[in-house]
């Protein structure tokens, strides 16, 4: 065999595990589940979900829409096979969850089980696959089944919203992908949970009796989809109060309540970069989530964030930089010179290459992020998470 044929072969070999390493996702006690986009799954056309030896799967799917609906339930062919058999809508515990405000779409969700699998064969059949859908896929081993997962497919525009009521016990997990099919934009989507006394979209009010979430109540947002029982705290965000927006850069994010209790998720995609008037977070694309691809952003990325425009004085504001992985950080924060020239004043200037013990306290009225990758053909474990808030001062 010539020297150009060995080469030409080592190459194919080389794209074709390439490839499969991008359409095979291993759970494991600290990942024990994976979701993704029906048009993620459209690009692949098949993936693989490995778990343990004997092994349980729960699979959570949810459509938006439905062609062939016959008393309230969804009669639509599943577009994807499991290990080369078709799922029958009929035999999946469903869910009908309006999410508009003052329309008539609604999301229709499926819960299935596949028993003693160790590892699950996703195929798309074509069949109803124009629908937007989303898929989530759990070890029952590795995770609380008493907590009811609804994968939700993200779409919309920032001026229009989603409002879900998100029962007791209840996770939701949503998940983006951008229109064109590749990784050119990242997802930003925006979860905010509403207290009940401001909420006022339809498809939250209900005269069941729900145990509602207390006025402050907890909230806990994870990068990527549902977590287990084994506490994952590179995946975990934070926990926050009622309204108060985050948006996370992974394409699965997840919120639910801490107590469990019910309420009211307002969800947007692509919103608008917030600023600094509440608490807020960065990150880098597909980061921190280990089934993401943060190593196709080989780039320097910047943000540059602003206060409210009609207090333009510097203000106390305190950072936390909890992860800083494969790359360096700057932050510039400026003070406002004039009407005209904005926030052109350099009042700080610091570089990061890794981690914060302690949060930053430093004033300013706006400032700059750009993070620089360390490596030039990218490492998929690159990137940070950076959380803002403004320092109230109570005046005796």
């Amino acid at each position: 065999m010539s020297f150009l044929k060995v080469s030409l072969l080592i190459c194919l070999l080389w794209q074709k595990n390439d490839a499969a390493k991008y359409n095979e996702f291993v759970l494991d006690e600290l990942n024990p589940s994976f979701a993704l986009h029906g048009m993620r799954l459209k690009k692949l056309e098949s993936i693989t979900v490995f778990g343990c030896d004997g092994c349980d799967f729960l699979i959570d799917y949810t459509q938006r829409g439905c062609t062939t609906e016959q008393e309230n339930i969804c009669k639509d062919p599943i577009p994807f096979t499991i290990n080369w058999n078709n799922l029958d809508p009929s035999d999946g515990q469903q869910e009908v969850i309006p999410f508009q405000d003052n329309s008539n779409e609604f999301f229709y969700a499926f819960a299935f089980k596949c028993s003693q699998e160790s590892e699950l064969a996703v195929t798309l059949t074509g069949e109803n696959s124009n629908l937007e859908f989303a898929i989530s896929f759990r070890v029952l081993q590795w995770v609380d089944e008493g907590k009811k997962v609804i994968v939700l497919p993200g779409s919309g525009f920032p001026d229009n919203p989603f409002y879900v009521l998100v029962r007791e016990n209840w996770v939701i997990t949503t998940v983006t992908f951008p229109p064109n099919l590749t990784y050119d934009h990242s997802p930003n989507v925006a979860l905010e949970a509403t207290k009940w006394d401001q909420t006022f979209a339809s498809t939250c009010q209900t005269d069941e009796d729900l145990k509602k979430c207390a006025t402050d109540a907890k909230y806990s947002i994870y990068f990527g989809s549902a977590p287990g029982k084994k506490y994952n705290e590179r995946n975990h965000l934070t926990d926050l109060e009622a309204n108060l927006p985050l948006n996370p850069r992974t394409s699965a994010s997840t919120i639910f309540a801490v107590d469990n209790c019910a309420f009211c998720l307002k969800y947007t995609i692509n919103p608008v970069v917030p600023g600094l008037d509440l608490a807020s977070m960065w990150s880098s694309f597909y980061y921190p989530w280990s089934f993401d691809r943060a190593d196709l952003y080989t780039d320097c990325w910047t943000w540059t964030i602003l206060f409210s425009a009609t207090n333009r004085l510097p203000r106390p504001v305190i950072l936390e930089l909890p992860q800083l992985k494969g790359g360096r950080l700057q932050i510039i924060g400026f003070g406002w010179l004039n009407d005209n020239a904005g926030c052109d004043i350099v009042i700080f200037r610091k570089t990061f290459l890794a981690p914060l013990d302690e949060p930053l306290r430093f004033s300013t009225y706006c400032f700059n992020i750009q993070f620089c990758t360390d490596y030039p053909l990218g490492d998929p474990d690159q990137g940070y998470v950076l959380l803002a808030h403004i320092l109230v001062v109570k005046h005796q």
